[in-house]
């Protein structure tokens, strides 16, 4: 087990990487020029709460408890879930979510539209690039009214890293 990427490796050569305290990734060296590991077993990174939130901000906006995940010190290219129960109040309107890095900028890959007639919004965005040690958050914003959201979740699964 390894806590960080071998600098150099043999196509072919596998290894299981510690990403975090209880996650552990089986990567496989394939030597492609950028992201020369592809994940072939292992955890995704998840972030989760039940916890209840509201805004009427047509801004994005952080949450209380937002869901939030540190990538480990490696540049990944990830299928990216995120997902909550919403409920919209204040006539027909959409709820958005997305991810921002702690840096505040928006990543436009994972930029999701709910209709408020769908009480259950989640997403899957694949091959999204994702910097090494960035902290992602999930923010909320509204088109009109007020989005009640629970059960907020933000999953990363790698599917290449280097």
């Amino acid at each position: 087990m390894v806590s960080a990427l071998p600098s150099t490796s043999v196509v072919g050569t596998d290894i299981y990487f510690k990403v975090a305290a209880g996650t552990i990734w089986h990567l496989l060296y394939t030597g492609e020029e950028t992201l020369p590991w592809t994940k072939i077993g292992g955890a995704a990174l998840l972030d989760k709460t039940a916890v209840e939130k509201s805004t009427a901000s047509t801004s994005y906006v952080t949450l209380e408890n937002s869901p939030t995940i540190t990538t480990p010190a490696v540049k990944i290219e990830a299928n990216v879930r995120i997902g909550a129960r919403l409920i919209v109040t204040g006539g027909p309107s959409f709820a958005y979510a997305t991810m921002f890095t702690s840096g505040g900028a928006e990543v436009a890959a994972t930029a999701s539209e709910w209709n408020s007639g769908s009480p259950h919004g989640g997403t899957v965005f694949e091959a999204v690039a994702l910097t090494a040690s960035m902290t992602y958050t999930l923010r909320y914003k509204t088109s009109a009214g007020t989005s009640f959201w629970n059960h907020r979740y933000i999953e990363i699964d790698p599917t290449r890293v280097g």
